[in-house]
């Protein structure tokens, strides 16, 4: 048997809480937490999962639903952080980190060249 759509949302849900480590009861209540980290389509997507996340648990409401919709939503979702490991996130926070601090070294460089040059010693 195929698992329902209410099913597949906490599914989701179990995955952003453990991949993101986000704290909520339910995916509208998470996704401000990690809004930020998802693809652009992908927020549109945990959007539309989470406005219909109520109705899809009610039994006599979800007949209402788009239910090929929410799959396919739920489905790209899935993909996505079943391909965030733990070493891709430190690796992207180590090169965070380097480029802001190439940058800060750049601007300070260009400063003390602004200084050096306004005192006339270049």
């Amino acid at each position: 048997m195929q698992p329902s759509t209410a099913d597949q949302i906490a599914e989701v849900a179990d995955m952003l809480r453990r991949e993101y480590r986000v704290e909520g009861e339910t995916l509208a209540a998470m996704l401000p937490a990690c809004r930020r980290r998802l693809p652009r389509a992908l927020r549109r997507e945990a959007d539309f999962l989470a406005e219909h996340e109520g109705m899809a648990r009610h039994p006599k409401l979800s007949r209402q639903l788009d239910h090929a919709g929410m799959l396919r939503a739920c489905d790209a979702l899935q993909g996505h952080l079943r391909g965030i490991g733990r070493r891709r996130r430190r690796g992207d926070l180590a090169l965070a980190i380097a480029g802001s601090l190439a940058f800060a070294l750049l601007a300070v460089l260009v400063l003390l060249v602004i200084v050096l040059r306004w005192r006339g010693f270049i």
